[in-house]
């Protein structure tokens, strides 16, 4: 009696289980975010080592790392009558401020004006920055916790914590003529930095920006903003071969009042594209850059006039600009990361301009310099010396010449955020066919709590019957080796020829092809391969993870070896029997 009630639940778990692998569809990805993940992000590390902050329903929460539990809330901006809507916050070094900032007006990509507030955690007192009711930029507190400095009309203004005087430290500024303490659209969309001023370790000494753009041309761009009559938004923008910006790097000295220009563009140098100071008071590190960003100098320089070349960089083609410059606390000494040898690696140098060793070598690419444990002398970095598809996070010995230690090195892409003390890391991780997940792991290596897996992902590939990210490599004609990735549609018959849609990016340094989880884009692809196409993506020359030769060889000549290499790939592809080489 027992045979019919099996066979009739064996059809209804062959039939739930073909109900449950539906097919995706665009409102799927676009519209109802069937697919979205779970994202863990803005973890602000403390110094603890073992706790983190992050703002969530306007207040400022801390949390335990190692366990997830929250320790206190360090800031509450529902009772303060001042604030509401908190946009942001940041605390101050010694974390006995913090400086809270909303109503945010956009700027450019990155800059911003808001309501920028001092709260001091001690007595839970608030000030406002303030130059009348209007909105300020990058307000920043001194070390010492007693001044902040901010920009108002472009101009580098002072406040004073415990009276409230305000201090005017530049007057020329002016929009669309001079810039004080910030960036112009320049620095902050090519070289990624809109702030412009810096207080100096001890706190007393501001080191700012001073950009006239004067001779630089205007351009007006329209912004509609679904509104009746469009905005017309008038910059200075120069455009290819036109006057730039002429830059001037100043200290202001809060002791004296008096204010030192350091240094200042030329035909030589056009560029300052980072600044920073340098354990020795007084002391900057100023970047030199020319135009053709072929030529780098880092000089330490002071008010006294003194200058000093610690590294000098030249390149065939152009040197990428990067933060990450470490001086150390206990000898005279730094870290720099550089593609000197044809691959990006780590450095130590003296400031006496003389290297004192190449910490990484060998024909791989450091991918993220994470930063310097001086303690315990170790590097942290990730990088990708099995494949160029792929990434692994290391620690490693600035004294000894012992081998990196793998700390993350799952199959697909690693990547880490460290506290302060490089006690813990958040572990960020992915492939191609797996969804990203995030680990609390010790330095040791040790996975101490999974903060998220998105174990609903791996469930709905199951259910909307994907199929897997394959990855390929292939040699051009040029006999150049490229890599690429490939998705087939469910129940692919080798023996049939499907239609291919190749997704192309290939920007310098950019990659394509990496065994890391594609979001939306992820979910698309699947869509089409259940409609019968394959997709492929193929890293042309240009691409990152290969070298400086590979990846700059497009220099001053955009598009002509990635247009080749994608037409090879479409060759290649056009001569696999399962592809349908009249519609690719």
């Amino acid at each position: 009696m027992r045979k019919p009630f099996t066979l009739a639940l064996t059809f209804l778990l062959v039939g739930a289980t073909t109900f449950a692998q539906r097919a995706i569809t665009l409102e799927d990805i676009w519209q109802d975010y069937t697919f979205y993940p779970n994202y863990v992000y803005g973890l602000d590390f403390r110094s603890d080592g073992q706790s983190f902050t992050r703002l969530e329903k306007n207040k400022v929460n801390q949390y335990d790392l190692r366990t997830g539990d929250l320790v206190r809330t360090v800031v509450d901006a529902t009772a303060l009558t001042e604030l509401s809507d908190l946009d942001g916050y940041e605390l101050t070094n010694n974390e006995s401020r913090i400086v809270l900032h909303n109503n945010e007006t956009s700027i450019y990509r990155h800059s911003f004006e808001a309501n920028f507030y001092v709260y001091e955690r001690e007595s839970g007192a608030v000030t406002k920055v303030m130059h009348g009711g209007n909105k300020t930029r990058l307000a920043a507190v001194s070390p010492t916790g007693d001044q902040v400095a901010f920009v108002f009309g472009n101009n580098l203004h002072l406040q004073d914590l415990n009276t409230n005087n305000v201090t005017q430290i530049t007057m020329d500024g002016k929009v669309n003529e001079i810039i004080n303490g910030a960036t112009d659209w320049v620095y902050e969309e090519e070289f990624g930095k809109d702030n412009g001023l810096f207080w100096s370790p001890d706190g007393q000494q501001i080191a700012f920006y001073r950009f006239d753009e004067t001779a630089v041309k205007e351009f007006t761009m329209t912004n509609y903003n679904d509104e009746m009559y469009p905005e017309y938004v008038t910059f200075k923008y120069p455009k290819v071969g036109e006057d730039n910006s002429l830059v001037s790097i100043h200290i202001y000295d809060l002791a004296s009042g008096e204010t030192t220009k350091v240094a200042e563009t030329s035909d030589e140098w056009e560029y300052f594209p980072r600044i920073k100071w340098t354990n020795e008071p007084g002391e900057l590190c100023v970047f030199f850059m020319n135009r053709f960003q072929n030529k780098l100098e880092l000089r330490l320089l002071n008010t006294r006039g003194d200058s000093r070349t610690v590294l000098q960089e030249s390149s065939d083609y152009y040197i990428d600009i990067h933060d990450n410059l470490t001086f150390l606390q206990d000898s005279d000494q730094f870290i720099w990361t550089s593609e000197e040898d044809g691959w990006n690696h780590v450095y130590l140098y003296n400031t006496d301009g003389s290297l004192a060793k190449q910490l990484t070598s060998g024909e791989w690419e450091v991918t993220e310099f994470y930063g310097l444990d001086e303690t315990n002398a170790t590097i942290f970095y990730q990088a990708a010396k099995r494949n160029p598809w792929q990434r692994e996070v290391y620690a490693q010995s600035i004294k000894k010449a012992d081998q990196a230690r793998l700390l993350a090195g799952e199959t697909g892409v690693n990547s880490a955020e460290f506290s302060q003390t490089y006690d813990y890391f958040v572990l960020t991780h992915s492939s191609a066919n797996q969804p990203t997940s995030y680990t609390v792991v010790d330095r040791g290596g040790k996975r101490i709590r999974v903060i998220e897996d998105n174990a609903r992902l791996h469930t709905l590939q199951a259910n909307f019957n994907t199929t897997p990210v394959e990855f390929f490599q292939f040699k051009t004609s040029e006999k150049v080796d490229l890599n690429g990735y490939m998705i087939k549609p469910p129940n692919f018959n080798p023996n049939s020829a499907y239609p291919v849609l190749m997704y192309v990016y290939g920007g310098p340094g950019s990659q394509t092809v990496k065994d890391s989880w594609g979001g939306q884009n992820y979910w698309w692809f699947q869509m089409l391969a259940q409609q019968g196409f394959i997709v492929v993506s193929v890293d042309n020359r240009g691409t990152g993870a290969r070298g400086a030769e590979f990846k700059k060889m497009t220099y001053q000549q955009l598009g002509r070896y990635e247009t080749i290499d994608q037409i090879e790939a479409a060759k290649y592809l056009a001569r696999q029997r399962y592809v349908d080489a009249r519609r690719i």
